[in-house]
C-alpha cells in the first residue's frame, strides 16, 4: 500500500506484479536502478526505505536500515543495491599483509613501500577503515599514528562487517550522479560507456528503466559517433 502511494505521488502507473518487495536479509539482492524516493519505514528506530526503478522492470521497494542522510543517493541518481557479504574484504587483507611485513604494525609509509603505484587517497581509504574499527575497539593507534593490527585482525574485521550486517544488510553504491536523461549527450565518461565498453554486463526490460536505457544508450553512441568518437556494432 505504500508503494502504491509513492507511485501515485510520484505519477508512476505500475502494476502490482511490477512491484517487488526486497527481503534485506535475503542474502542475494542485486539491483541497478533510478532512485524514485527514499523516505522513513519506522521513525523510532530511524528505519530508510528507498524506492527504486529497476533495470529489470521491477519498482523495488528495501528498507535499508539506518542510514545517515549523507549516505542516501538523491532521486534521480543510479546505484545498485546489493547484499553484504560478510566475507573479508580485500582491504582488510591488504593491511593485514602489510601489517605482518612490518611486525604488525600498519602506516601509510608502510603501504606506500609496499605499493609504490597507490594513491595517497587510496592509501587513505585503509586509514579510515582501520579508524572505523578503531572506534568498536578492534584495532589501537599508537601516539606515532601508526595501527597496532595484531595477528586476529581479519578475524576482527570479520566481526566489525557482521555486525554492520545485522544493522544494514543491504549496501547502496552510486553508479551515476547524474540521472539518465543528462547522459546521452554528457562531455566526459560516463555510466553508459561502461554498458557500451562490456564493462557492465546485465539484462534490461523492454519496459519501464530497461527501455529506457536501450534508447539512452542509443542515443549516446549516435552522439560519440557525431563527436568523432567512431562507429559501434
Amino acid at each position: 500500500a505504500l508503494v502504491q502511494k509513492d507511485l501515485q505521488v510520484l505519477r508512476l502507473s505500475r502494476s502490482p506484479n511490477e512491484v517487488r518487495i526486497i527481503d534485506p536479509k535475503g542474502g542475494n539482492t542485486h539491483i541497478i536502478g533510478q532512485v524514485l524516493k527514499h523516505g522513513l519505514v519506522d521513525e523510532l528506530q530511524d528505519q530508510t526505505y528507498v524506492l527504486i526503478d529497476g533495470t529489470d522492470g521491477h519498482v523495488n521497494y528495501a528498507n535499508i536500515g539506518a542510514v545517515k542522510n549523507a549516505e542516501l543517493s538523491e532521486p534521480g541518481m543510479i546505484v545498485e543495491l546489493s547484499s553484504r557479504s560478510g566475507e573479508t574484504k580485500n582491504i582488510d587483507k591488504t593491511i593485514q599483509q602489510i601489517a605482518n611485513q612490518n611486525h604488525g604494525i600498519y602506516n601509510t609509509d608502510y603501504h606506500q613501500a609496499f605499493d609504490k603505484n597507490a594513491s595517497k587517497e587510496f592509501i587513505k581509504t585503509h586509514s579510515r577503515r582501520l579508524e572505523a574499527l578503531r572506534r568498536k575497539g578492534l584495532v589501537e593507534r599508537t601516539q606515532n599514528g601508526s595501527w597496532n593490527i595484531g595477528q586476529d585482525y581479519l578475524e576482527k574485521a570479520k566481526k566489525y562487517e557482521q555486525a554492520i550486517i545485522r544493522q544494514q544488510p543491504l549496501t547502496m553504491t552510486v553508479r551515476s550522479y547524474l540521472p539518465l536523461d543528462q547522459l546521452p549527450s554528457y562531455v566526459g565518461p560516463t555510466w553508459l560507456d561502461h554498458i557500451i565498453s562490456k564493462h557492465d554486463n546485465m539484462p534490461f526490460s523492454n519496459v519501464h528503466f530497461g527501455n529506457q536505457i536501450v534508447t539512452a544508450l542509443n542515443d549516446r553512441q549516435a552522439w560519440l559517433v557525431a563527436q568523432g568518437y567512431g562507429k559501434f556494432k
